[in-house]
């Protein structure tokens, strides 16, 4: 039923109820569209009407052309002009594509890839609308193609989180889509100003998960899900003075890289499109066809993790790295940096970043219902299996692959002992390259290529081994896993099998090596592998054996390579070894010494870095550590020493605008075990920050997620007696 008319001045005005209806007479409406835009009462009244319930006839003429599978979006969209341009029903201002009449730009809001974004003022309906336009002298088939992509996208969908399109036009000369308009940031830029909860997190992605469930069931794909894409507003319009989160509605924009399922020309694009860190394995390999629902399932998991823990999965400042990273590592579990979490949100997040599609969540309705269940207190549907289980199941399912892994073990072998005959060939040839030049038998420019043709070939060789290498360690350290031990006998045997072959490798690698004294960094870094796998595996004669060749030329290399960041990190990793084995076998002073060597190699590295928070927490906690070792050896002094680094390097962390409530947490542990080393000493330093620790603490309101962990650490703190 059609709304009525309120009264109004306007002897037109009864009839506008039916002009929104379209059931005029082509006399009368042509009649009223000429009258529109003079009269302001029946403008207003005309908004009503529309708001009230009453579609014009030409959005389902737009959209029923958007949907047709057998027609091109660009062709689609022209068609889509064509009615607008052809409906007598429809005004004389939306007739002429060059809306200039109608719209007004008011402030432009952003530029990017897709042009400009302008916030614009609607004429007719009296209301804010944003206006995304080409810029003029970019509106080739490329972008244009885009353009309707986007409006086609969202013309379909009807959703309260998915920012609303009402028409495409030309508006000075630049193709424009006609939007809802929403005056809030979006969430990447308040997620920089606030610290999110994880329930608070959950309730945004709630609600993201249920639009994008809508977009898929009309079938559409967003295809880069991101925070920047995902806009804020509030309800009632307060979020602008209040930002209460809990009142933030998210609405999905930017459906300009969305897929159309029953469109199959998309298939044919070789381009990879996406933002790299939030890009699902699959989208890396720039096949289109191979990009489905799990690629937004993928999109959702990438936002919660930066909601949860305020980083992507994956990111790096070189973007290929980025999709290298996405597409062949793991992204480190929520919990490792943010252990205040809960498990069932981490099993959420990682569900939906898994490599395969098929192991994540099958539709965005179930993560909407997981999300649900978690926000309810109820069990979730995502639950990890047990490693144990896992490695049971594979074993049972894919025992013909367990024989497979040995014959590609005894493969990895072959290639070995071919790369080092090879590569023995190659040296005795060089060498014979060398008498030859001193017995001037060959020419000096014969034996120049000579000597690089086995250079070439030697550094191929070598590179190939330690590929082949890198597997067969990994392979010795997997089967060194709980899971795999204590299974059928037969497993047994394979597990001794491999140890053998994995030592018998390594020993034919390790022979292989030049002296010590000739190592380079590369071999050092094998060395160190080989090293902490050999301590892993109790095997305590070789890792003395090969520890001390390393040690002897750690200096040379420190002096080889000042400038290298990498070199710290190798320098952190090998003193970090030796801190582990010193302490085990009770020789706490050496293990201090290594400890504070491997808390100044990453002082080092800070120097290209300064702003890395995860190296700053790393730093103070070896300071730390090296404290306590220094402590238990009863060498005080060394261990006070240590232990004001440690806190020093704490607050240089604390002042960064990144740190979290959970550094402050920390901070208060570092000043429990700051203070233990102190007491130790008997010395009266012990109660100097006593007033700083007690002030800190009394930061964590009750209603903090970090209060009863605080109330615990303050307990143990109390406890500690100091030096009167």
């Amino acid at each position: 039923m059609n709304p009525s008319p309120q009264p109004n001045d306007c002897p037109l005005s009864p009839l506008i109820a039916r002009y929104a209806s379209c059931t005029l007479e082509d006399a009368q409406a042509a009649h009223l569209d000429a009258h529109l835009p003079e009269c302001n009462q029946c403008s207003e009244l005309l908004m009503q009407v529309i708001d009230s319930g009453v579609v014009p006839n030409w959005i389902p003429t737009v959209r029923k052309l958007q949907r047709a599978t057998t027609v091109h979006l660009g062709q689609a969209a022209e068609q889509a002009a064509g009615a607008l341009t052809a409906s007598a029903k429809y005004s004389e201002i939306t007739k002429d594509l060059d809306a200039s009449t109608r719209y007004q730009l008011v402030r432009l809001h952003g530029e990017g890839g897709m042009g400009q974004v302008w916030e614009g003022w609607d004429t007719v309906l009296k209301r804010r609308v944003a206006l995304k336009q080409l810029p003029a002298g970019q509106q080739h088939d490329k972008l244009i193609h885009r353009l309707h992509q986007e409006a086609s996208s969202l013309a379909r969908l009807s959703h309260p989180h998915i920012v609303s399109v009402f028409e495409i036009v030309v508006l000075a000369e630049k193709r424009t889509i006609v939007m809802e308009y929403i005056d809030g940031p979006t969430l990447s830029r308040f997620r920089k100003d606030f610290v999110m909860g994880e329930r608070q997190a959950a309730q945004i992605l709630e609600k993201l998960a249920s639009a994008v469930s809508h977009a898929h069931e009309q079938g559409v794909i967003h295809r880069d899900l991101k925070p920047a894409n995902v806009l804020l507003c509030w309800k009632d319009h307060a979020g602008g003075a209040t930002q209460d989160l809990d009142q933030a509605i998210p609405k999905l924009t930017d459906f300009g890289l969305a897929r159309i399922v029953e469109e199959d020309y998309m298939t044919r694009t070789g381009d990879i499109l996406g933002t790299p860190a939030y890009m699902a394995p699959e989208q890396t390999v720039g096949q289109a066809n191979l990009v489905g629902p799990g690629a937004d399932i993928y999109g959702l998991g990438a936002i919660l993790y930066e909601l949860l823990v305020g980083t992507p999965p994956h990111v790096s400042d070189d973007p290929v790295a980025t999709l290298i990273a996405v597409r062949e590592r793991e992204p480190l579990a929520p919990r490792a940096i943010r252990a205040e979490l809960s498990r069932d949100i981490e099993t959420i997040c990682l569900k939906c970043l898994r490599k395969l599609p098929k192991d994540r969540y099958a539709r965005a309705a179930d993560l909407q219902s997981d999300l649900l269940a978690f926000l309810d207190g109820r069990p979730i549907a995502a639950r990890p299996l047990s490693s144990l289980v896992l490695a049971m199941r594979w074993s049972r399912r894919h025992k013909p692959v367990v024989l497979a892994a040995f014959t590609s073990l005894a493969l990895f072998l072959i290639i070995i002992v071919g790369s080092l005959w090879t590569a023995a060939t190659e040296r005795k040839l060089r060498q014979l390259a060398d008498q030859a030049k001193q017995q001037a038998v060959l020419s000096e420019q014969k034996i120049a290529a000579e000597a690089d043709r086995a250079n070439r070939a030697l550094a191929l060789n070598q590179e190939h081994f330690d590929v082949a290498l890198y597997q067969v360690l990994t392979l010795a350290q997997l089967m060194a896993w709980p899971q795999f031990s204590g299974q059928e006998p037969k497993q047994e045997d394979y597990h001794r099998k491999i140890d053998e072959v994995v030592k018998k490798i390594c020993a034919t690698y390790l022979n292989s090596l030049p002296p010590p004294e000739q190592w380079t960094l590369r071999e050092a870094l094998i060395v160190s592998r080989y090293i902490e796998m050999m301590n892993g595996l109790g095997q305590p004669d070789q890792f003395v054996v090969w520890q001390e060749r390393l040690e002897s030329i750690v200096h040379r290399i420190e002096q080889e390579s000042p400038k290298d960041p990498s070199l710290y990190d190798f320098l952190d990793r090998h003193n970090f070894v030796l801190w582990n084995h010193k302490a085990n076998i009770g020789q706490f002073q050496l293990s201090g010494h290594y400890g504070e060597k491997s808390a100044n190699a990453v002082l080092s590295r800070l120097e290209f870095y300064p702003d890395d928070m995860y190296q700053l927490r790393r730093c103070a906690y070896l300071f730390m550590i090296a404290g306590q070792s220094y402590s238990r050896a009863g060498d005080h002094a060394n261990a006070q020493r240590v232990a004001n680094k440690s806190l020093s390097v704490h607050r240089q962390l604390l002042s960064k605008a990144e740190a979290t409530e959970d550094d402050k947490v920390s901070f208060l542990d570092k000043l429990i075990m700051h203070r233990q080393i102190f007491v130790d000493g008997k010395h009266t330093e012990a109660n100097e920050h006593v007033a700083e620790f007690h002030s800190l603490a009394s930061q964590f309101e009750p209603s903090s997620e970090f209060y009863g962990r605080v109330q615990g650490i303050v307990q143990r703190f109390d406890a500690i007696q100091g030096p009167p």
